[in-house]
């Protein structure tokens, strides 16, 4: 997959895995069956889950957030259920409205290079949306405590959607994400 192999390509840069290591990781799961790349570097120790979230926000210039102190509204937390939150280990944080423009929802990311669970993410908000990321154990830690109580009228979703690089690069020209 795409995704893998430029997260790979931004750590091995970033001096926080050897090349060898990534092939040795990659030559032992099949990116179609394994766990995203960032979750079997954590889950192994090969990267610190706080390192891999400033190299990828220096690399994709994507902004960092820390989770710590952060309380979305019951509003903000109903566009994403919490199942979907889980399987993308993501998380809503504020949506930002400016003038006539339409609202953007901004969510807390372990890899914004996983394109699918923002895509699913768009679909579930009926609104565009902007990574952040985060480390996974502030977005897992987030999760229990902002999801604690499942609320009575939380809505069912689906499982988890098939997604083509088409259907991403339509949402891409359509402004979803």
């Amino acid at each position: 997959m795409k995704n893998r192999n430029q997260l790979g390509e931004i750590l091995v840069k970033a001096g926080l895995l050897s090349q060898d290591a990534l092939d040795a990781l990659s030559a032992e799961h099949s990116s179609a069956i394994a766990a995203p790349l960032a979750t079997a570097l954590i889950d192994r120790g090969l990267v610190d889950d706080r390192d891999l979230a400033r190299a990828l926000s220096q690399e994709l210039s994507v902004p960092w957030v820390s989770l710590a102190r952060a309380e979305p509204g019951r509003s903000v937390l109903s566009l994403v259920p919490r199942d979907v939150a889980e399987r993308h280990t993501l998380v809503p944080v504020y949506v930002r409205r400016e003038g006539v423009a339409p609202a953007t929802l901004y969510v807390a990311t372990v890899d914004p290079t996983r394109e699918e669970g923002l895509y699913t993410v768009a679909v579930f908000a009926g609104m565009a949306v902007r990574p952040l990321i985060a480390p996974r154990a502030e977005i897992r830690a987030a999760i229990t405590r902002w999801y604690h109580r499942r609320s009575a009228d939380e809505r069912p979703t689906l499982p988890a959607l098939a997604v083509s690089d088409a259907d991403i690069e339509d949402l891409r020209v359509f402004g979803g994400y």
